[in-house]
């Protein structure tokens, strides 16, 4: 039995994943644990880099790409830790970040995830948690008003224009690059939904743990750095479209026929006007946007 594991799911990115589990190795858990590699089918080698520089990293290899979602189920069935860090590949640790969390959700029993504040590798902050998809959040989105109105929800209550978070607070979701969360409520939740082609993964697990009892936080006093999308940067125009359906995908399975109605109508509303721009406007990637947004647009009208 271990305290803590740490899965992370691999598709290339072969030296995003070493300067990760380096980061690990820097900044390990002061209690036992273990580093799970679940890699899906990639080609660069990852899984030989893994054998000769991280033999103590146990190493799941799929012979295809399973997804996000089933090769990080895949990893939580076989971990021993009392807690598991989803832990995206592409980011790396500078700090200790596992002795406040822990002691934290050992005192908050109700919390079955946490994330903590995410950075760029220049320093400034990224997005690290989110309020869930709903109508206001479409709208706000689709006509670009989210550059402009700050909302968030944030222990129970609508935020505007907020401030930076000093103290852990109850979110509604937690970015999918950092997840910490324990592995026994995890199970009574039922793992990860694995219809979700790619994204919206972490949304679902975290409303599937509010209709279970628990609660999520988001844990601010400690960082970590994402690099942002390295797995799938060379795949952006499809990867983009199976967000836009995983969208879809959530709103379908949480929400009344009524607001799948309006969200679809305000969706594409939005999409077709970002269409409309991407028409008008002289960009280098203007056949690459035409592609996304016609595509989405016809997963919106199926």
């Amino acid at each position: 039995m271990k305290d803590i594991s740490i899965v992370i799911v691999s598709y290339n990115a072969k030296e995003y994943l070493k300067i990760c589990l380096q980061s690990i190795f820097q900044f390990p858990p002061q209690s036992d644990f273990e580093v799970i590699v679940v890699d899906n089918n990639s080609s660069e080698g990852n899984v030989e880099m893994l054998k000769q520089e991280f033999s103590s990293v146990i190493v799941i290899r799929n012979n295809e790409n399973v997804g996000f979602a089933r090769a990080n189920n895949q990893g939580i069935k076989v971990a021993q830790g009392k807690y598991v860090l989803l832990l995206n590949p592409d980011t790396k640790l500078i700090e200790n970040i596992f002795s406040p969390l822990s002691n934290f959700m050992d005192i908050r029993t109700s919390v079955a995830i946490a994330g903590c504040r995410i950075l760029n590798d220049d320093g400034t902050e990224q997005g690290s948690f989110f309020p869930f998809p709903n109508l206001l959040t479409t709208f706000l989105n689709a006509f670009f008003l989210d550059r402009i109105i700050s909302y968030q929800h944030i222990d129970g209550r609508n935020v505007f224009n907020r401030k930076p978070l000093t103290q852990p607070v109850k979110v509604d979701w937690v970015s999918g690059a950092f997840m910490f969360c324990k592995k026994d409520s995890l199970l009574n939740i039922g793992l990860i939904d694995e219809r979700y082609p790619l994204y919206s993964e972490e949304v679902d697990l975290c409303y599937a743990a509010y209709q279970n009892g628990y609660e999520v936080y988001t844990f601010p006093s400690v960082s970590i750095i994402h690099y942002g999308g390295r797995s799938t940067f060379q795949q952006r125009t499809k990867t983009t479209i199976l967000a836009n359906l995983s969208k879809l995908l959530f709103i379908q399975k949480h929400y009344s026929n009524f607001t799948q109605i309006v969200f679809r109508i305000i969706f594409f509303l939005g999409l077709f006007l970002r269409l409309i721009g991407a028409l008008l406007i002289p960009l280098s990637n203007r056949q690459e946007l035409k592609t996304i947004y016609l595509e989405s647009l016809k997963i919106i009208l199926r």
